[in-house]
């Protein structure tokens, strides 16, 4: 009878703790509306696509990052303890963290833009208990850059959302509902321009010592 009741007691427990964690559906392909649409800007990395398209899972890829608390400013959110989706990528969608977007990047007529990453927290182990959360999407260009901060650090095509709270409950599941963004490039100098630049600089230098 003893042992029967502590197993009772464990099953009790994990079903407990199983219930106090809430989930989230990570998608944007609610509307399929443009302006709730993922797309490229007029700074871009070479080969990331063209100003305007919706990007998709050939070129990139995109991670939900949450912080418990809602109404959080970017300083409190960039300060707080983060937690991590699994970074999702691929072309297939329906709910598929492999397979999350629902085209490859171009038009947004061919829903290019828009993915379903299907439930978070994932992977296994990613804690987030119900409750009121800020969340952000990163989304880069993932050809040669293996996370949102190697491609930023590259100078690479990359963006976030602006940051929007979700209460998260057990059941049902809810939906991450955040606005469309743009993602560009940082404006770095080519080696030729640098070099012009050296040289300008190197000219005027010269004509100063000759006065």
């Amino acid at each position: 009878m003893k042992k029967l009741l502590l197993t009772l007691t464990a099953v009790t427990a994990t079903a407990l703790t199983t219930l106090g964690q809430g989930t989230v559906s990570f998608n944007n392909e609610g509307t399929f509306s443009t302006p709730d649409a993922i797309t490229v800007g007029a700074i871009h990395t070479p080969g990331s696509g063209n100003t305007g398209d919706g990007i998709g899972g050939d070129k990139y890829a995109v991670q939900l990052v949450w912080v418990a608390g809602t109404g959080l400013g970017q300083s409190a959110f960039d300060a707080g303890v983060k937690s991590f989706s699994a970074i999702v990528t691929g072309v297939g969608g329906g709910g598929s963290a492999n397979a999350a977007f629902l085209a490859n990047t171009g038009p947004l007529a061919t829903f290019s833009g828009f993915f379903d990453a299907g439930q978070v927290p994932s992977p296994v182990g990613t804690s987030m208990p119900a409750g009121g959360y800020t969340m952000q999407v990163l989304a880069w260009y993932k050809v040669g850059f293996a996370d949102y901060n190697s491609a930023v650090a590259g100078g690479a095509t990359a963006g976030k959302s602006a940051l929007f709270n979700v209460g998260v409950t057990t059941i049902p599941v809810q939906s991450t509902v955040f606005s469309g963004f743009q993602v560009s490039a940082s404006v770095i100098p080519e080696p030729s321009s640098l070099a012009l630049a050296g040289l300008g600089a190197l000219a005027m230098l010269v004509v100063r010592r000759k006065k």
